[in-house]
């Protein structure tokens, strides 16, 4: 049963997502007994689906409103779906609704094309418009999924549209799949997205309260927090999703852009938890802050900390600590093929 649930989730392109390793992790928590758990930097949602298909009570909580949106869809709405025509209508004009044009007038060349954009304003018009609740939250989710899979490496840290536009041989990407309307790509998102859907055995929750300060105790908390490699800068998940954080909150967005950047990215203080000098400072005030949760910690064999420094840390806390190795993994983009996957489990 949960197997053939996981099997539903939609493909993500969101980078660090624990998609295709979501049954290793569930296996590994599948002994612990725990009825209400924490997924506390739930990104893409594919853990707190797997924990939701589980049978427990789950709470989704990240630091981006985007990806907020996204465990609405997919994770605690229980049954509703967005049909495929409805999706792509969102292109139409409302008549008598007023449009902005922040996206045409602010990123002309940098992402998209010129039509493109100026179809993303009245897109994202009319999403924002839409009642609140799980047919919005898989709007977003199927709008999501379209900017990304017309982007160059999924991502929005480039001025990088030639790279799509430029008429020249490739050996990355999908020019197919980037040339595509923003209809069919709508369609086929919330078909997905809609697929997914289930009834839970518990409720489910989403938020965007720093995991710090957020209430309750969960019986598990499982983090996957952004990772910071041995080298080179940590991963700022705003950096690369600024624009999908723009078009689910138009009113703000105008007053985050840094427009002195060249794509436009929000002008917003750096991540503590993309640095490397605070971020095992940051995961012990985690093991503080949930002290009766068993602790589970998803990172990888090359990041910062070390891995010996995350079990030892754990093992000061807790007391017993279980390592689990997936073997030898790597994620889209990254250029180390050596890197392995651990799960630290903590009681």
């Amino acid at each position: 049963m949960v197997a053939d649930q996981l099997a539903l989730f939609p493909g993500t392109r969101y980078q660090g997502s624990k998609r295709k390793l979501l049954p290793w992790i569930l296996s590994c928590l599948e002994p612990i007994p725990f009825e209400t758990a924490l997924d506390a930097f739930s990104g893409s949602a594919a853990v707190a689906y797997g924990l939701k298909a589980m049978g427990k009570q789950v709470t989704a909580n990240d630091r981006l409103q985007s990806n907020r949106l996204v465990a609405e869809a997919l994770v605690v709405n229980d049954g509703q779906r967005l049909e495929p025509e409805r999706a792509a209508a969102l292109l139409d004009p409302v008549p008598g609704r007023v449009y902005g044009t922040l996206i045409a007038d602010t990123f002309g060349d940098i992402y998209y094309t010129h039509e493109e954009n100026q179809q993303l304003d009245i897109l994202a018009g009319n999403v924002a418009a839409m009642p609140p609740g799980p047919q919005r939250a898989l709007a977003y989710f199927a709008l999501f999924q379209s900017c990304l899979v017309k982007r160059p490496f999924n991502l929005f840290h480039r001025r990088n549209l030639s790279l799509r536009l430029a008429k020249v041989e490739r050996t990355f990407g999908n020019k197919t799949t980037w040339e595509r309307p923003f209809a069919e790509l709508l369609a086929r998102f919330a078909r997905e997205g809609s697929d997914a859907v289930f009834q839970g055995r518990r409720t489910a929750t989403a938020s965007t309260t720093d995991v710090l300060e957020l209430a309750g105790s969960p019986d598990l908390v499982y983090m996957d927090p952004p990772y910071v490699p041995g080298r080179g800068p940590g991963t700022d998940y705003l950096r690369y999703y600024h624009f999908l954080e723009g078009l689910c909150d138009l009113d703000a967005w105008p007053e985050r852009i840094d427009r002195a950047s060249r794509n436009r990215h929000m002008n917003e203080p750096p991540s503590p938890w993309a640095d490397r000098r605070q971020i095992r400072r940051q995961l012990r005030r985690v093991y503080a802050r949930f002290p009766d949760a068993v602790l589970a910690l998803s990172y990888r064999s090359d990041g910062v900390p070390a891995a010996d420094e995350l079990q030892a840390d754990l093992k000061a806390v807790r007391g017993e600590v279980q390592v689990h190795d997936a073997g030898e993994y790597r994620y889209a983009l990254s250029t180390n093929r050596r890197s392995r996957e651990y799960l630290f489990i903590a009681y």
